[in-house]
């Protein structure tokens, strides 16, 4: 129901899922651009909501990597590419201390006003 809805309204979605582990094991030369690639894409699809879930964010380093996977998700908020997103969501598992049950995975939720007021 809600597709359908959103689809009739004309909300664009871009749903993004990837493996970004060894990003973070080369901040200055893979994240800079696989950050330049998203945003570039964010830019020509100009969705009016963004999910964005990475998985084995932070790398291997459990403890060292929260800290980085901060800074990543600030990089991405503080972004020119992202200004027009007046609302976001992101949930980062930080339970590093269990690793049994620590997930390495953040995710992003990120949408434009004009979203909002299309589906309400």
């Amino acid at each position: 129901m809600m597709a359908r809805r959103t689809a009739e309204l004309g909300a664009k979605i871009l749903l993004v899922t990837a493996n970004v582990g060894s990003l973070f094991e080369d901040t200055e030369n893979l994240q800079k651009v696989w950050l330049k690639e998203f945003f570039e894409t964010v830019k020509a699809q100009k969705p009016n909501f963004l999910a964005l879930h990475c998985q084995e964010c932070g790398g291997k380093s459990l403890e060292s990597g929260v800290t980085e996977v901060k800074r990543f998700v600030k990089e991405l908020m503080a972004a020119q590419e992202l200004k027009d997103y007046s609302r976001a969501r992101v949930y980062i598992d930080e339970s590093y201390e269990s690793p049994e049950r620590f997930t390495v995975s953040t995710t992003i939720y990120s949408a434009q006003s004009v979203c909002f007021h299309k589906l309400c």
